[in-house]
């Protein structure tokens, strides 16, 4: 988990918008089990978060780096572990819900990078999905933007994945079946929109997705 809000961390406010709908996805399921202890310390975190949030987004005048991501990103998984621990009524997929984004970037990424040739789980590439809706997403759509806002606003792209994680973990945070359904169904959207945008095509079909396994294509070729 540390790591994963270090990867996402790639631009202005992405990380900080991220950990803000999970410490507060997190809170409201500790208040409806009544774990106000666990309440307070995800208010104390967002009200951090938020501060830095106003500076960093969307502009970026000032940014985490590695120890902000790492420590943050501890912090959440230390929240996300103790909640079903201190509350047996939370599944523990309700966790892995409020966190799917972060999570299945860096499981996906490792994969990703050991089955392309030329690559290693071990080194950076510039081919994670928020660098990929920068390129041809963002500069699309923002183009006549100065560059620091285009910036920022491809954070806009990738917080509803977060959001709506979290609103279903609050609506089914004792439903472990529902759940995981909810993960898969997560990860299978994912795959399916960052096969979108290496591919220029939707890949739903059995015949497209198997010509299409890590080839990135440009629109030039």
């Amino acid at each position: 988990m540390a790591n994963s809000i270090n990867i996402i961390d790639g631009f202005n406010g992405l990380a900080t918008g991220i950990l803000l709908i999970c410490f507060s996805t997190f809170g409201l399921i500790a208040w409806q089990v009544g774990d106000f202890d666990l309440v307070s310390i995800c208010v104390f975190v967002i009200i951090i978060v938020a501060g830095f949030f106003v500076v960093n987004f969307p502009f970026g005048k000032i940014f985490l780096g590695d120890g902000g991501a790492y420590l943050l990103g501890y912090m959440l998984a230390w929240v996300a572990v103790m909640l079903p621990i201190r509350n047996p009524s939370v599944s523990m997929w309700a966790s892995l819900m409020v966190c799917a984004y972060p999570v299945f970037e860096t499981c996906f990424s490792m994969w990703r990078k050991h089955n392309r040739k030329g690559h290693n789980p071990g080194m950076p590439d510039n081919v994670h999905l928020h660098m990929l809706v920068y390129s041809r997403v963002s500069k699309v759509v923002f183009s006549a933007v100065s560059m620091p806002l285009r910036n920022g606003f491809t954070s806009l792209f990738i917080w509803p994945f977060s959001f709506l994680c979290g609103f279903y973990s609050i609506v089914f945070f004792s439903n472990t079946i529902v759940l995981i359904f909810g993960v898969l169904f997560f990860a299978i959207v994912y795959w399916v929109i960052y096969l979108r945008l290496t591919q220029f095509v939707w890949c739903l079909t059995p015949a497209t997705l198997g010509k299409s396994r890590f080839v990135y294509r440009t629109k030039n070729k």
